[in-house]
């Protein structure tokens, strides 16, 4: 029963292979009485936190670490015997199939992506209908859809359950709103009511003679295309056709609709402070000196934390990203997941899935996730926030009305499982927003690259 985070290498392998073999062994109690036998359950995943509890600098909160994990498990499973090995995220897909191909794990943490070494999950949450009743009735958005044949892009399947949820919201400084005299975005928020905020609060600030600039896109690697999908999303744009076989496969990027995605965050970026392409320009957000007026973004929680350990939780609000057209209810955040999937080499399936279905459900698991700043994907959970800030109602409606079992992983407005497909539209906007081609350009560059990648 422990937690450890050394890297997978082959010495560590085997020395983990030899442990596990041994934990299945009698073990004399302390008092000399019986010996007792525990079954192992062994838990791989990204090194989301640290073994004990630390304080976050900015905030002064109190972070959790896998060690409140470990004694949950192990009070739910007294029969378990529960090894947590927390890997770096960098090569985490590698880590997980090393740690397979040893069946060294059996509960692979952030592993649904992995479809060739993890279980699929549909027919044993088809033989158990009370807790497909119970996950559906309690999770914001249960099932972790993955493409199973590399070959089939209309081959999804269930690899994993959500545990939580990488889920944004348009995040304003209300003061400089209120500078400028404009209405705080609401949850009728379309895409160009978006564009015409950015536009009435660029400039220089009324009251403080400071320029402010009315959006800010981040330009990190895994959320320079967010405005991009928000965009496609609203308008109901279809980008992927999806087909049996994989050279079918048919991409729509430069039809007149989605090159039109292209010019709108083309022209957006324009209200931006210009090193939002080094993925700078946003510091002072939650300060008394910030110079943003919105963006759209995740890690509420936290940001909520941090903007209330300096005294600035109601300068600063959160809202509903643009909302869906074309009669459809809801909105259009980018919502990722962290996921939960069982190795298809699990030394007990019935014990993996057993501790799956208490994972994602457990209130006290959706309650350090809430601690540690990250969305639970547990209604309740998050309900019980809400009474106590001021994001968690909206968070809350705004996933409700999520498109039912849509995932950025399997839509027709984005697979980010196609060969290299966040690379390429990476490269693209970048080079749009840098001036290096035009949206239709880009819309071409895009359609051509992504038809490369399934021939």
């Amino acid at each position: 029963m422990k937690i450890t985070g050394k890297k997978l290498v082959p010495a560590v392998l085997c020395c983990l292979a030899l442990i596990l073999a041994l934990s299945g062994c009698n073990k004399k109690s302390s008092s000399g009485g019986a010996a007792v036998q525990k079954r192992p359950m062994r838990i791989v995943g990204p090194n989301l936190s640290t073994e004990h509890s630390t304080i976050d600098p900015v905030s002064g909160k109190i972070i959790p670490g896998y060690d409140e994990v470990q004694k949950m498990a192990e009070e739910a499973f007294p029969e378990f015997d529960i090894d947590i090995t927390a890997a770096p995220w960098d090569g985490l897909t590698t880590k997980l199939q090393t740690a397979a191909a040893s069946n060294l794990v059996d509960i692979m943490l952030q592993g649904a992506a992995t479809t060739d070494i993890v279980l699929d999950l549909q027919p044993i949450l088809d033989a158990d209908p009370e807790f497909k009743k119970k996950a559906e009735a309690e999770l914001f958005v249960p099932y972790a859809m993955r493409k199973a044949d590399p070959d089939n892009f209309k081959s999804f399947a269930l690899t994993g359950f959500v545990l939580n949820l990488d889920a944004n919201l348009l995040v304003y400084d209300k003061k400089i709103f209120d500078d400028y005299g404009v209405s705080y975005p609401d949850e009728n928020l379309t895409q160009e009511k978006l564009l015409e905020l950015a536009k009435k609060l660029t400039g220089k600030d009324p009251v403080t003679g400071k320029n402010t600039y009315g959006f800010y896109i981040r330009a990190s690697q895994n959320s320079i295309y967010r405005a991009h999908l928000s965009y496609i999303m609203s308008k109901d744009i279809q980008i992927v056709e999806y087909a049996d076989k994989k050279s079918d496969t048919k991409f729509y990027y430069d039809t007149p609709a989605a090159i039109e995605a292209f010019r709108f965050v083309n022209e957006l970026a324009k209200y931006c402070p210009r090193s939002f392409l080094e993925d700078r320009g946003i510091e002072n957000f939650g300060t008394e000196d910030n110079d943003v007026a919105m963006f759209i973004d995740g890690d509420v929680p936290f940001k909520y934390e941090t903007f209330k350990a300096v005294g600035l939780e109601d300068r600063y609000g959160f809202s509903y990203p643009p909302k869906l057209e074309n009669g459809r209810e809801g909105w259009s955040p980018y919502v990722g997941d962290n996921n939960v999937a069982i190795a298809r080499n699990a030394i007990s399936k019935e014990d993996s899935w057993a501790f799956l279905k208490w994972f994602i459900t457990d209130p006290g698991i959706a309650d350090w996730k809430v601690r540690r700043g990250q969305v639970p994907n547990n209604k309740a959970a998050l309900a019980a926030i809400s009474r106590n800030n001021t994001y968690a109602a909206t968070l809350s409606n705004m996933l409700d009305k999520y498109p039912k079992g849509f995932s950025p992983n399997t839509s027709v407005y984005l697979n980010t499982n196609i060969g290299a497909g966040l690379a390429i539209l990476n490269k693209t906007l970048t080079a749009m927003w840098s001036g290096s081609i035009t949206p239709e350009q880009a819309a071409k560059q895009t359609q051509a690259e992504f038809i490369e990648q399934v021939r």
